[in-house]
């Protein structure tokens, strides 16, 4: 049975926020951070946050109004936001607000964190990627742009007509990685951001990314 347009659609749209939250959370001095300075990338933004509100009703709880206001904020305090990311996610501060995965790790010991770091990167050997030597494999922003990878395939998989066993393996990645890895931490993580923040732009960043992981569970039926 060919998939229908609405479900390609949505798709694209998790795809999409996916890649925003991969923009956002990375440092405003990267060329990935810039992204969100183009016109053409911030419609993309509030358009799938509109369609992603319609489909999840109030599962969403409100995720287009978030991004509205996130890129609003982005426009008027762009100045001040390389400064805020260093204050926010800086080395000094407290690891509640790192934005990477094994600093927020119930369990510290070494062992523990070299298997999750090993599971992590087996994710993205799976699928024969190969992550940049400057970045760490547990960073939220290569993270959520794993997910969105995950689902561009699922969706190019559909739209080509391959045969299920190919979605399904881009399915069940998907909800494997943010069971096991992505929505075990980012939560709580969001929540420190919102915070600890002293500009609108990461209190909606980290309100859009706790609205939007909640959906996506409910969305990928993950429990807990």
């Amino acid at each position: 049975m060919a998939t229908t347009t609405a479900k390609l659609d949505r798709l694209q749209s998790r795809a999409i926020l996916y890649a925003g939250i991969s923009s956002m959370f990375t440092s405003p001095v990267e060329e990935k951070f810039q992204s969100l300075c183009r016109e053409e990338f911030k419609n993309q933004l509030i358009e799938a946050a509109k369609y992603y509100d319609e489909y999840c009703g109030k599962k969403s709880d409100g995720i287009h109004e978030t991004v509205v206001a996130l890129i609003d904020a982005f426009d008027k305090e762009k100045n001040t936001i390389e400064y805020e990311y260093i204050n926010v996610f800086g080395h000094t501060l407290s690891k509640k607000t790192s934005p990477y995965e094994l600093e927020h790790l119930q369990n510290q010991e070494i062992f523990y964190k070299t298997q999750s770091l090993a599971d992590i990167s087996g994710f993205y050997n799976a699928f024969g990627l190969q992550i940049s030597a400057k970045e760490r494999v547990d960073f939220i922003s290569v993270e959520a742009e794993f997910l969105s990878y995950l689902i561009v395939k699922e969706l190019v998989s559909r739209q080509k007509n391959f045969d299920a066993e190919k979605i399904e393996v881009a399915r069940n990645a998907q909800r494997d990685f943010l069971k096991d890895h992505f929505a075990g931490w980012t939560s709580t993580f969001a929540k420190n951001v919102i915070e600890q923040a002293h500009i609108s732009f990461y209190q909606h960043a980290g309100r859009f990314l706790q609205r939007f992981i909640n959906a996506e569970k409910t969305y990928l039926g993950i429990t807990g």
